[in-house]
């Protein structure tokens, strides 16, 4: 019989509420030890500034971070999907969202338009 693995639910921290003190990769850096000691384990992605995947998951990896989930830009699901999931796998994480629907989208033709 094949069984799921059942995990128990975490409180995350979602990064868009500190997105000024995430701009730079030192900031996030000092940001993610400051999320880390005051005790948060797990953390969604989203509003960083420009920053090498690889570098962000060394140091998730270092302050003993799970990656939940992440906001990452409509044009990048469209554009270089590839990446998005290369980014997810490095980051293991299993749970990617756009950060909002974009303007174009937002009416009822539009979201129709979206769906499809």
């Amino acid at each position: 019989m094949n069984q799921k693995k059942h995990t128990q639910p975490q409180v995350g921290a979602q990064l868009f509420t500190i997105r000024a003190s995430t701009r730079t990769l030192p900031d996030i850096e000092s940001s993610l030890h400051k999320i880390r000691d005051i005790g948060y384990r797990a953390i969604q992605i989203s509003g960083f500034g420009p920053a090498d995947p690889k570098d962000v998951a060394k140091i998730v990896e270092d302050c003993e971070l799970t990656v939940a989930a992440t906001h990452m830009g409509w044009g990048d699901f469209l554009g270089d999907l590839d990446t998005v999931i290369e980014t997810h796998h490095l980051w293991k994480c299993s749970h990617a969202a756009i950060g909002g629907l974009p303007a174009e989208y937002r009416s009822l033709e539009g979201i129709a338009r979206f769906a499809k």
